[in-house]
């Protein structure tokens, strides 16, 4: 199919779903074409060589709608029904899968726990529970309680699948899924879950504060632009004095917090140049004599 074709055809389909497709959807197609023709024998011959290619290459997203488009190529497509049933067939193996690799994982975790002594007082194993980011095609509740009904379900049944109890939760600052957790209690009222906050998705919002910062124009342009491309920066001040303070055994956890608190709040102004408040291991030499 020539160029001239692929843009008829293109834009047959834009005028029939203008509400979906861009202005520039015959273009894209048109470049599109050009790259299936730039690799040669590696393009897809078939409408699922043409799945595997686009989900490959992180495209598009993969439903029957978005590939039945594609039938401008002159690649059959795939009837609905048929879609569907290979769709269920391989929703059934992954799914298998992957419960099958959480039944290894909960063994392993188990024989880890056993061998630590990290048990409770009926000596069922016990192990630390990460919330896992899940998408459910088929949720019906609000996307909201999503995370929280997942985590729910896992606590709930930990014992069942894996002869586990999860006493402690890694998870972000949301705390729904520790309100439920509490209300629920899926090992007993006596049965405390400890929730640790994740180190990555705190250095995250602390990274992107800052952006949001940087873009208030009521700040110097000088200062907005330096905090930009400083961010990176302003992330390892804060690991730097968290782990600094942590190894640290002749202070007890209480003090440390006071001094990673200190040391958090001095950060920004030791990275913009003022190290009046700066703690001794914080700076390089000389640095506060430049001040």
């Amino acid at each position: 199919m020539t160029s001239i074709q692929v843009r008829k055809n293109a834009e047959v389909l834009r005028n029939k779903y203008k509400d979906d497709l861009s202005t520039l959807f015959a273009n894209e197609c048109v470049h599109f074409r050009s790259h299936l023709l730039s690799i040669g024998d590696k393009a897809p011959k078939t409408i699922q060589d043409m799945c595997s290619f686009l989900r490959k290459n992180d495209l598009i997203g993969i439903g029957h709608t978005q590939l039945s488009e594609f039938s401008f190529l002159e690649i059959p497509s795939l009837s609905c029904s048929s879609y569907i049933k290979i769709q269920s067939t391989l929703a059934k193996v992954i799914s298998d899968s992957a419960w099958e690799e959480m039944r290894k994982a909960g063994e392993e975790e188990k024989e880890l726990a056993l061998k630590c002594g990290n048990v409770d007082t009926d000596g069922i194993p016990m192990c630390t529970k990460e919330i896992a980011h899940q998408c459910f095609l088929n949720w019906k509740k609000a996307s909201t309680s999503m995370e929280a009904d997942g985590v729910i379900e896992g606590f709930s049944k930990s014992i069942e699948l894996h002869g586990l109890k999860f006493n402690k939760l890694i998870g972000d600052g949301d705390s729904s899924v520790m309100k439920r957790l509490q209300e629920i209690q899926p090992y007993g009222p006596n049965f405390f879950i400890e929730k640790i906050e994740c180190t990555n998705h705190l250095l995250r919002n602390y990274a992107s504060k800052l952006n949001t910062l940087a873009k208030v124009t009521k700040y110097p342009l000088r200062v907005r632009k330096f905090i930009i491309t400083n961010i990176i920066r302003f992330r390892s001040d804060i690991t730097k004095s968290v782990k600094h303070w942590i190894k640290d055994s002749k202070l007890t956890k209480l003090q440390k917090i006071k001094e990673i608190q200190k040391d958090l709040a001095n950060a920004p102004f030791h990275r913009l140049g003022q190290h009046v408040n700066c703690a001794s291991y914080f700076c390089q030499p000389g640095e506060k004599k430049k001040n």
